[in-house]
């Protein structure tokens, strides 16, 4: 992807984030990074189908992975990202860590 534009999308997701989540535990902060996910995915499947969309969510956690130890704790499912895991364990990770990873993932999606 092209670094500009991958730039781009952080700084809206930053802004995003800062808009909604600024104050927000662990958590909390996962969990409406969920439901973003989710939503996105959503209106992913309306124009692509949901093998591609498997494919690019799978391709994007595992590239944030390699970057970010909180994403081993997401699991991809049919409909986009499981993130049991990480509200099972985000007492393990700073909520900067989980910040800063998530909105990397969420970047990288769009």
């Amino acid at each position: 992807m092209n670094s500009h534009r991958n730039e781009a999308h952080l700084s809206i997701v930053k802004q995003w984030d800062a808009d909604n989540a600024t104050d927000l535990q662990a958590q909390d902060l996962v969990t409406l990074y969920a439901l973003a996910f989710h939503v996105l995915c959503e209106r992913t499947l309306a124009t692509l189908s949901s093998i591609t969309v498997q494919v690019v969510i799978e391709r994007v956690l595992h590239e944030g992975a390699t970057h970010f130890e909180v994403l081993a704790n997401v699991r991809t499912q049919e409909d986009g990202f499981n993130f049991s895991g990480l509200i099972e364990n985000h007492k393990n990770y700073s909520a900067a860590d989980i910040r800063s990873a998530l909105q990397n993932l969420l970047s990288e999606l769009l």
